[in-house]
């Protein structure tokens, strides 16, 4: 019986590279689910219709009406009414902070004239 000697091998995996990856593979995700989004269209996202209302952002009315999902994450269509005589201006950081681990968010207009409405797109990962 004849003995063999295999000598030790390594293998050596650049995690930087893996890390890239996987960051540029979510961006490209979060740009594509975006814009899904923001043209109200389904692509490869499951989407749910809704009217749920949520808490004012000072004075402008707050309702979701789309739920975007796609491996984790979580994407969320808000539309922002100005039901004032004043235009008022649209407070996307003091809205996004209700959410938790969010990714990225859009916003149509930075201020609504009185009576008009807008929208606030957030991407978050979700807690699953």
């Amino acid at each position: 019986m004849q003995a063999f000697v295999i000598k030790g091998q390594s293998i050596a995996i650049d995690s930087n590279k893996v890390i890239n990856s996987a960051r540029k593979l979510q961006q490209q995700t979060l740009r594509q689910m975006l814009q899904a989004m923001r043209s109200f269209a389904v692509d490869k996202f499951y989407v749910q219709s809704t009217k749920k209302s949520l808490d004012n952002i000072d004075n402008l009315a707050v309702v979701q009406t789309k739920l975007y999902k796609w491996q984790d994450l979580v994407g969320g269509v808000f539309v922002v009414t100005n039901n004032t005589k004043f235009e008022q201006r649209v407070a996307v950081a003091q809205f996004i902070k209700r959410f938790d681990h969010v990714l990225t968010s859009f916003v149509t207009s930075e201020s609504l004239a009185p009576k008009q409405s807008g929208h606030i797109f957030v991407i978050q990962k979700s807690k699953e």
